[in-house]
């Protein structure tokens, strides 16, 4: 019983939780303010005690936010505090440990820069540079705009230098051109030279932008050299979207349709499609495939990729627009299913969606054919009947078939039956037999998806660039099961005088260790029965480096 109760009171005893602190930057001008964030590992941590900051600093106003993340071990939550400070006075400061609950953060160390001449003396300042961000905190993949900003007293020299962001696991993109103007700054003039930069970065976690340099010679013949402060920025995962599917962070989506709702053509005839979609805030390459490839009554096939990246003053647009050839294999009607793009609201902080419904063809049979000498022909049911009076010779005649020897006209009767019969069954075989080559041709995308790789050529209507894209629709949208089939299709096509059977032929032949641990991933799903969210971005991301390195250096499988 002594036990029992002691092992009740030690699981209720809370769990002991993880606090941290740190700051947007470490060295600021007097009279500036930052940002200080305060994270404890617990959904429902108590509110930290911010009286030791009242010293040194005043407390500009706090944020509360709750944030949550998704991995292999289930739903995570954790809670984070944003505390807007400004020093006091100038000097080295420290934000002493603060307590949340039970446990305290470490304490930290800025230095704050000020005029260390008297209040009548004017001070000469050569060069102040500064970087800026629009946030200290966003979502990977989503946009952030960084401003270099150089104030200076006297014309920059000839060979005057000002670095540019370089980022690991992040894209670095300049916006716009260089902006001069003039500005007062601790009552003297400056001229102003501002350098902007859209950063996307790749990677969650803590994202280091280091120093940014200004550099130029001095008339003594010394290099001068000017740094920024530098940034920490807070990369969040990907949100726990309502819907499985793309990862797209932006704020705003849209989804263009060239088709009409509903369509009519004839058997034989295709029709051209034009899906595009825009994104802002987000990089062309980001943006997911549109269309499927398959339908079990047309043959579809994707002519044309354009991607597409403009600068405005609010940031990036991209776009991408995919052009589509739809060509009907069975008459009657054929629906194209609906298109679903979902997406995170930036601004807004939660799941959307954009869509498309489905489209309806109208396919009809050709009721005429046009001949050789450019006269209409009769329909091709009418000739077929026309061409049947093949043994007229063989037809008694009316008095024949009236005289009395009924064994003789049974028997004719009984021919003549069985002949049409014959040469309907045969050209009812004709028929399955070209509608079969036809959509050999032309289904080849419905089979790989189904899986039917056997009956589908290496060389022909599917290839390489085809069963890529089939293999970035399933892993865009987290099927697991699907992407290994079309894994194994893609890799069928990229070494086509290999026998590969499974996935442990693909680890071998691409002799890469990340592509390996990533396909040991995908079976352990499929072998777990699926359970969880299973992401296939890392898994298509190294078969695209695969075929890069196929085409930039003429990959050979080892």
């Amino acid at each position: 019983m002594r036990t029992l109760l002691l092992t009740i009171l030690f699981c209720a005893l809370p769990a002991e939780a993880a606090v941290n602190a740190y700051l947007d930057r470490y060295t600021v001008a007097e009279g500036s303010s930052l940002r200080l964030t305060l994270e404890s590992d617990q959904q429902f941590a108590p509110q930290p005690d911010l009286s030791p900051l009242h010293a040194d600093f005043q407390v500009l106003g706090t944020k509360k936010m709750t944030i949550s993340s998704h991995s292999r071990d289930g739903k995570q939550a954790s809670t984070r505090w944003r505390v807007l400070l400004r020093p006091r006075r100038s000097g080295p400061l420290s934000i002493p440990a603060l307590l949340i609950g039970n446990e305290q953060t470490a304490p930290l160390q800025l230095t704050v820069e000020g005029d260390q001449a008297g209040p009548d003396t004017p001070v000469e300042i050569p060069a102040i540079l500064e970087a800026l961000p629009d946030t200290s905190e966003l979502y990977v993949d989503s946009q952030l705009l960084l401003t270099l900003r150089l104030w200076h007293r006297k014309p920059l020299p000839d060979d005057a230098t000002l670095s540019s962001p370089q980022l690991p696991n992040a894209t670095v993109k300049p916006f716009g051109n260089p902006i001069k103007r003039q500005m007062v700054r601790r009552g003297q003039a400056f001229h102003v030279l501002e350098k902007r930069y859209l950063i996307f970065p790749h990677k969650a976690g803590v994202m280091q932008i280091p120093a940014q340099i200004y550099s130029a010679g001095s008339p003594t013949g010394v290099l001068q050299e000017v740094k920024s402060a530098p940034l920490t920025i807070d990369v969040l995962p990907a949100a726990l979207q309502q819907q499985r599917g793309y990862w797209l962070p932006s704020s705003e989506v849209t989804l263009e349709d060239s088709l009409q709702q509903n369509s009519q053509l004839q058997m034989g005839e295709s029709l051209e499609r034009s899906l595009t979609i825009r994104a802002r805030g987000v990089t062309a390459k980001t943006l997911p495939a549109l269309s499927p490839l398959t339908n079990e009554l047309a043959r579809i096939e994707l002519l044309q990729v354009e991607l597409d990246e403009e600068m405005t003053s609010n940031g990036l647009i991209s776009s991408r627009i995919e052009r589509l050839r739809i060509t009907p294999t069975e008459r009657g009607e054929v629906t194209l299913k609906p298109i679903r793009i979902p997406w995170w609201h930036t601004r807004l902080d939660r799941s959307r969606q954009v869509e498309i419904g489905p489209r309806l063809l109208n396919v009809t049979s050709a009721s005429t054919a046009p001949s050789g000498d450019g006269e209409t022909a009769e329909p091709m049911a009418t000739v077929t009947e026309k061409s049947q009076p093949m043994s007229t010779d063989a037809t008694p005649a009316p008095e024949d078939i009236k005289s009395d020897e009924p064994s003789d006209s049974g028997n004719l009767l009984v021919w003549l039956l069985t002949a049409i019969s014959i040469i309907s069954a045969l050209g009812w075989l004709y028929t399955f037999h070209a509608l079969r080559t036809l959509k050999r041709a032309g289904g080849a995308e419905r089979r790989m998806m189904a899986g039917d790789y056997d009956s589908v050529p290496v060389e022909g209507a599917l290839d390489q660039d085809t069963a890529f894209q089939a293999l970035t629709l399933a892993c865009q949208q987290g099927d697991a099961l699907l992407a290994r089939e079309a894994l194994l299709a893609w890799a069928q096509r990229f070494w086509p005088e290999l026998p590969i059977e499974n996935c442990a032929d693909i680890s071998q032949l691409a002799g890469s260790e990340t592509l390996n641990l990533l396909i040991l991933d995908l079976e352990q799903h499929i072998y777990d029965d699926g359970d969880g969210y299973w992401q296939g971005d890392l898994l298509l991301q190294a078969v695209d480096t695969l075929r890069s390195l196929n085409q930039a250096d003429s990959y050979a499988p080892l």
